[in-house]
């Protein structure tokens, strides 16, 4: 079983795990046209991602892909660059092993409360970087994360 859960006021108000992969959330539309042509969203890779990490972002990029009716690459944001000016509104956080992770977690930004074994978790965090939403991904172990990023 997942816990989701959302918190700090929206700077979109309809953006929340309901209609993540839609035009309200991570999916746009180039030409206005209603269709969801790309992807305003990146998934945060680190240095010290595990196998299982991976797979868990390979799972996210598919997911996102199949959303669309075209994609520009790359999906991928490494976090030195996370803080430039970027065309995206949302990066998908995936696991704890990232530094951005720590910071976030250390101030307070969220908390996570207890997970059952292989259990995972999906939050969505607005105002901890200014004009981009994060989307957590995580769980209680490297199962937990994968099962999140699935769901």
């Amino acid at each position: 079983m997942k816990k989701i859960s959302t918190i700090y006021p929206s700077i979109s108000p309809k953006f929340d795990l309901s209609n993540l992969f839609s035009l309200d959330g991570v999916l746009s539309s180039s030409n206005n046209s209603h269709m969801p042509d790309s992807v305003s969203a990146r998934i945060l890779v680190t240095n010290n991602s595990n196998p299982e990490i991976a797979i868990a972002g390979a799972s996210l990029g598919a997911r996102l892909g199949f959303e669309t009716s075209a994609l520009t690459f790359p999906l991928t944001i490494d976090e030195s660059n996370l803080f430039e000016k970027n065309s995206f509104s949302t990066v998908f956080l995936l696991g704890k092993d990232s530094p951005l992770f720590a910071k976030l977690f250390d101030s307070h930004v969220f908390s996570i409360p207890h997970l059952s074994d292989s259990e995972g978790l999906v939050r969505i965090i607005h105002g901890a970087i200014s004009n981009t939403v994060i989307v957590l991904i995580t769980g209680s172990n490297n199962k937990g994360i994968r099962a999140a990023s699935e769901a």
